[in-house]
């Protein structure tokens, strides 16, 4: 599975990479409960069992991506002002001041392929299956 993420402005990148060197969907601390995290994880099993580009995975494909915005969304309300929360660009106390924007322009997508298009000349291409990402 290859999550693709970005938001409009390029500037804040460095949040999605944090997101997921913390671990993004794939840790329970950023969901509702323990259940809807085992659900996630049943989803994802389900994903993998679809025939590749098949209309079933295509179809599902957006639905796993919806929980994974949510789970984005609870990640970044997480965040608290005195917190030790940064990257380069940002501290806890930016984000917050930001939460509005980060939050309706964010845009979490699965894809098949990674290809290098400019979207905002940075996207973030997260491939479940090394835990790694690579930004472009």
């Amino acid at each position: 599975m290859i999550i693709r993420a970005t938001l409009k402005s390029n500037f804040y990148t460095q949040i999605i990479e944090r997101y997921f060197d913390d671990g993004g969907p794939f840790v329970q601390t950023y969901y509702n409960s323990k259940h809807e995290f085992e659900q996630f994880k049943k989803d994802v099993k389900k994903l993998y069992n679809y025939n590749f580009c098949s209309s079933e995975k295509e179809m599902f494909k957006p639905f796993l991506a919806t929980t994974i915005y949510k789970n984005f969304i609870n990640y970044i309300n997480t965040i608290e002002e005195n917190s030790n929360w940064k990257t380069e660009r940002f501290n806890a106390e930016k984000i917050i001041k930001n939460k509005e924007y980060i939050l309706k322009n964010i845009d979490i997508k699965l894809v098949n392929l990674i290809v290098d298009t400019s979207f905002n000349k940075e996207v973030v291409f997260y491939i479940h299956q090394i835990n790694k990402y690579i930004t472009l």
